[in-house]
């Protein structure tokens, strides 16, 4: 009942952030090697994306919010109700988790952009989903003038 509810919450958010995103044509991104097409959206992700991987534990806190949202991070017994935890110890201690995926290189993404925030979605196929594959979500917000990361959603 809990990943019901869970689920519910994440798709109306999911609703929330499409009909509010100023969605022009999508940014399929099929190699960082289309230097001159990539969007604002996907120069922040890029770096961003860049840090996870390589571990840059100090680029990533500062372009983080204190505090994120990371649904595969922890353990069920160790979960928040809100799944928002202190972003210096999830990049510490659960940078992989975080990351979901060994490298995120090896796949398609799609950015949306607003005035308020940064979306980055992926569709990772998986044989075990529902449809065949699972969504998996960066965000980030606006404070201040930037964009700041504010957490990571897996969606069915």
């Amino acid at each position: 009942m809990r990943h019901k509810i869970r689920h519910i919450i994440i798709l109306i958010f999911m609703g929330f952030i499409l009909t509010n995103c100023s969605i022009g044509p999508k940014k399929q991104l099929h190699t960082d090697s289309k230097i001159n097409e990539l969007t604002f959206a996907d120069s922040v992700w890029i770096k961003f994306r860049d840090a996870l991987q390589q571990r840059q534990i100090d680029y990533l806190i500062n372009n983080s919010f204190d505090s994120i949202q990371c649904i595969d991070c922890l353990p069920d017994s160790l979960k928040t109700n809100n799944e928002i935890y202190n972003s210096r110890q999830i990049y510490r201690e659960h940078l992989r988790e975080l990351m979901h995926l060994d490298s995120l290189n090896n796949y398609d993404y799609t950015t949306f952009q607003n005035d308020t925030m940064i979306y980055v979605s992926y569709s990772i196929e998986w044989k075990y989903a529902e449809e065949g594959a699972y969504g998996l979500h960066y965000i980030f917000k606006k404070s201040n003038n930037e964009y700041l990361f504010s957490g990571m959603i897996t969606t069915p």
